[in-house]
């Protein structure tokens, strides 16, 4: 799924990409002005967890656009919910 953003709002893209069997979301890509410049990052999900109704990655992997360099690892140690929010 491509979602993309009025000037006023920012020159964001992003593509959403959803297994279509389990509607999972498997990972992202961000491009910060435009495709063609192949700026901004790529997320890769990994697993789920249950966050008493919506699921959420269990990890989250930031590569570059450019070089495909690692940015980051993120993995999610404990889910809380809070009341009223």
């Amino acid at each position: 799924m491509r979602a993309s953003y009025e000037r006023s709002v920012g020159r964001h893209i992003w593509f959403f990409y959803i297994d279509p069997e389990t509607a999972q979301l498997l990972g992202c890509k961000l491009h910060l002005t435009n495709e063609r410049r192949n700026d901004g990052s790529t997320m890769v999900f990994e697993g789920e967890v249950e966050a008493g109704g919506p699921r959420l990655p269990a990890a989250r992997t930031w590569y570059t656009h450019r070089g495909h360099r690692l940015q980051g690892v993120e993995t999610v140690v404990s889910v809380e919910i809070l009341d009223g929010l």
